[in-house]
């Protein structure tokens, strides 16, 4: 005969279900606290270097003149 633990049948009373769903809690949790700190860290980065984008676009256009891009360009750089 092979010992399964509490009662000897393999029957821990339901607390495997409880200790299963608390663990896939908290995997959910983990997964979309890190999701959602790579989709910040994402939007912040690309923000410097999409104004700069932006700048060099309306330039091109002729929206801004040579000394307003200079000037833009020095600001966002900053």
């Amino acid at each position: 005969m092979e010992y399964y633990g509490p009662g000897m049948n393999g029957n821990y009373g339901g607390w495997e279900i409880f200790m299963m769903l608390f663990w896939l809690v908290i995997l959910i949790v983990v997964v979309l606290s890190v999701v959602r700190i790579l989709k910040n860290h994402e939007s912040n980065t690309s923000n410097g270097s999409g104004s700069i984008d932006i700048v060099k676009e309306r330039y091109a256009k002729g929206e801004i003149t040579k000394e307003q891009f200079e000037q833009l360009k020095k600001d966002l750089s900053k």
